[in-house]
């Protein structure tokens, strides 16, 4: 399965599937699909590649897969899944994905030949160097991929990548600095946007000081101008700006609470003087990229919290640190980019004790709230889930949001004028890949 744009699921190895009860799905496989290693895909590697991500000591997947209770090959290509219980994101979950097929016994015989079922083949991979992919001429797709190959590089320097395509070093580059915008306009490449549920946050460690303060929390949200910010990271293309719950308003569990429409420095004061540093305080806020966008977004907090007394220490992060640091959530601040599609993302996912992302909102753990979020999840009514997650929210922000929301920000791609048909899932992933060809 895999989602589109529309944040819908569609078949893929699995052409069709359904849920025979609130607890058992059945999957059916696409028969003849061969792995990149020749061997064709049956049931027993879907089983396999299940086990696998719900491994915790290997999966970065696990937290999502937990409410599984176990998976069977019923048939050669029938596979059954049955969870522990109600479990209403489930199948948002495989469409993300979280379960990636491979051979049985792939990881325990050969861990790092990444040998999968996609319209394109690993040649070479040197981490945060390059990534060199062929044609997968025995796809299952029939007549795609287009292109032979595929060779990527990696740039954090938003101006340095904007240069590459603007010199034709390149055909694609993924975020557009929005500063690089017009000129790459004016020069008739093409720009890519789609909504891709990306957005961005301040997070802020609630079990250090002075964030272990809701009124601290509170000033902070009121003093953000998203509207600024928005206008320094895409150009002015934000999709939506978030004043208090972070779902769009179009979602049927968007609960309607809007706390931070607009930026109030009086009410950031007035929280301010509340709390236990009504003069103010110091701390170092992280940003991953020096030379970025993200940067220039940490720089307008800053001059912001200036005015409030309140001193940020900007601390550029390259990956590894940021891997290390912010993903365990061993910060103070932080500024990051992340994409939620379903409402479990977020009020499970970053914000309970258990979720696979809680990382990014380190000891924020509030019973009452966990307890709603937790019925959330089994709920498969969508006026009761809106409930819970309208009482949820209401509770999380009077006890001290750790979250701010910005903005979501289309997927901003910029490729050659004669690179075609590129198109965008929901996710922001290059999986489309495969349709692109070029008209040279």
């Amino acid at each position: 399965m895999y989602w589109d744009s529309g944040y819908n699921n569609n078949p893929s190895l699995a052409e069709s599937w359904e849920a025979v009860s609130d607890i058992e799905y059945i999957f059916h496989l696409r028969k003849g699909v061969l792995f990149h290693n020749g061997q064709e895909m049956t049931s027993e590697d879907v089983v396999y590649s299940f086990e696998h991500a719900m491994d915790e000591s290997i999966s970065a997947y696990a937290g999502w897969l937990s409410p599984v209770a176990s998976v069977e090959a019923t048939d050669d290509y029938t596979v059954k899944v049955t969870l522990k219980e109600p479990y209403s994101p489930f199948l948002d979950v495989i469409g993300r994905p979280a379960v990636l097929v491979m051979p049985a016994g792939t990881f325990e015989k050969e861990p790092f030949e990444y040998i999968g079922t996609g319209p394109f083949k690993l040649k070479e991979f040197e981490p945060g160097v390059k990534t060199e992919l062929v044609r997968n001429e025995d796809y299952w797709e029939e007549g795609v991929p287009y292109l032979d190959g595929i060779s990527m590089s990696y740039l954090l320097d938003d101006a340095a990548r904007a240069a590459n395509l603007s010199s034709d070093a390149v055909d694609f580059i993924m975020m557009v600095p929005g500063a690089s915008w017009e000129s790459l306009t004016q020069q008739e490449y093409k720009l890519f946007t789609g909504d891709t549920g990306i957005f961005f946050m301040f997070t802020f460690n609630v079990g250090r000081e002075p964030f272990n303060d809701p009124n601290v929390l509170k000033a902070l949200q009121h003093l953000v101008d998203r509207q600024v910010m928005c206008d320094v990271y895409t150009a002015g293309r934000c999709n939506r700006f978030f004043a208090g719950d972070p779902q769009p308003p179009t979602s049927q569990y968007y609960t309607g609470i809007e706390y931070f429409k607009e930026p109030d420095i009086e009410k950031a004061k007035e929280y301010l003087a509340k709390s236990n540093y009504p003069d103010g305080f110091e701390v170092d806020l992280n940003f991953y990229g020096a030379a970025s966008d993200e940067g220039q977004i940490a720089e307008i907090l800053q001059i912001s919290a200036a005015e409030l007394g309140i001193k940020f220490n900007l601390l550029a992060t390259d990956h590894a640190v940021w891997v290390e640091k912010v993903y365990k959530g061993e910060f103070t601040a932080a500024l990051q980019g992340l994409y939620a599609s379903s409402p479990d993302d977020i009020f499970y996912g970053i914000m309970h004790p258990e979720g696979v992302a809680h990382g990014f909102a380190p000891n924020f753990d509030i019973p009452e709230y966990n307890a709603l979020v937790e019925e959330a999840r089994r709920v498969t009514d969508p006026d009761h889930r809106r409930e819970l997650y309208t009482e949820a929210l209401t509770i999380g922000y009077e006890a001290g949001w750790p979250l701010i929301y910005l903005f979501t920000y289309d997927d901003r791609m910029g490729m050659h004028p004669d690179v075609m048909d590129y198109q965008v899932d929901g996710l922001g992933t290059v999986r489309f890949l495969k349709y692109v060809w070029l008209d040279r």
